[in-house]
């Protein structure tokens, strides 16, 4: 087994390639990815659990989930002999998410906590932010609102130094509240969430938190402004 006093030397094409998908660059990480094989790396450093852990993570980028499991169980077989906490509780979080995916919610659940437990250990403040958010869409698909909640709202608060995260998990709060009947929190939050992606041109979240503020609107039988809502979505 590794031990902490060695010094882990990281092939610089997988750190390359770790990068890109730190950057959400996953077609250009594939592209990398392609040009190399596991058989090209040594068992017994960690740099053949990151291809595979890297791979896994741009296989569910690409929707094939099954591909990610296989991957990613791979990985964390290889990655549990390092103390490389960061990269393994990213790998659990990929299984977390493939897990949702196909519908193992147990399986899901019990891997966010895994990343939450290897992120703490090495006090990564954005990976226990990714892991409770992880925990909370698992709670929210569970329809256990009240746990959803909670998550998200520890979330929140170890986002405070980090305004992109902290619009994304207030307009995730906002709608978790709109499902609990809480609408005007709900149009706060959404509302606030909606301001910070607009100034910084996040369509894509900007789109999701007009949807909510339309759907808060129909339920408030307030017809006109859910329209402007949906147009503007649109």
């Amino acid at each position: 087994m590794y031990s902490p006093s060695h010094r882990l030397v990281i092939d610089d094409r997988l750190l390359s390639i770790e990068e890109l998908i730190r950057q959400k660059k996953f077609d250009q990480a594939r592209r990398e990815l392609a040009g190399l094989s596991a058989d090209q790396f040594d068992a017994v450093t960690p740099e053949r659990g990151l291809f595979l852990s890297f791979s896994a993570d741009c296989a569910l980028d690409a929707g094939e989930y099954r591909k990610a499991l296989d991957l990613g169980l791979a990985s964390t077989h290889l990655l549990a002999e390092f103390t490389l906490h960061k990269r393994y509780g990213r790998t659990m979080l990929v299984l977390s998410r493939a897990y949702a995916a196909v519908g193992d919610l147990k399986n899901a659940e019990l891997r966010a906590y895994d990343a939450l437990a290897s992120y703490r250990r090495v006090s990564e403040t954005n990976g226990q932010i990714d892991a409770l958010n992880e925990l909370a869409r698992v709670a929210y698909i569970r329809t256990n609102l009240e746990g959803a909640a909670e998550f998200l709202a520890d979330a929140i608060a170890m986002a405070s130094d980090n305004p992109r995260k902290t619009a994304l998990l207030t307009g995730n709060h906002g709608r978790i509240r709109i499902l609990n009947g809480h609408w005007v929190q709900a149009e706060q939050d959404i509302s606030t969430a909606l301001e910070y992606n607009r100034a910084h041109h996040y369509d894509s979240s900007v789109a999701t938190d007009l949807l909510s503020l339309a759907w808060i609107s129909i339920r408030k039988r307030n017809f006109l402004p859910a329209e402007r809502w949906l147009t503007e979505a649109a």
